[in-house]
Order: C-alpha cells, then structure tokens, then sequence
C-alpha cells in the first residue's frame, strides 16, 4: 500500500499551492502518516494506550473527540 499511496499522497500535497508545503514537508507528513498505519496498511489503531478506548482511527490515528468528528 505504501508504494502505491505515498507517491500520490505526496503529489496531491505538492499541488495545493495554498499550503505552501515544501516537498521535504510533504515527506515529512507522508512519512508520519505511513508510520502511524504500519504502512497505510491499518486504520484502527491495534492495541490502545487508553484501556477500554476504541484507540486511533484513521491514517492520523485520531482519538477522542477528533475521532467523533472524522467519523461523522
């Protein structure tokens, strides 16, 4: 999934000038995010630091309210 998803990810970044991300920027983010998903590889995170929480969902792992929000 990495090799497919990163080269695209960073190209879409790179072309929303209003961002104004530099491509070490965008390497940056990309990189994270890969982290974050083994490889964009899981989107639940697997086994949450808050006991009894659903964990980070998501390519940024959001909890919490951020969680909510993104899944509506």
């Amino acid at each position: 999934a990495f090799r497919t998803l990163a080269p695209r990810i960073m190209r879409d970044l790179l072309a929303e000038a209003r961002f104004g991300f530099s491509r070490d920027d965008v390497a940056a983010i990309v990189g994270n995010l890969a982290h974050e998903t083994l490889g964009f590889t899981k989107m639940q995170e697997m086994a949450p630091t808050v006991r009894g929480s659903r964990g980070g969902y998501g390519w940024a792992q959001w909890t919490g309210q951020r969680r909510v929000a993104f899944e509506a």
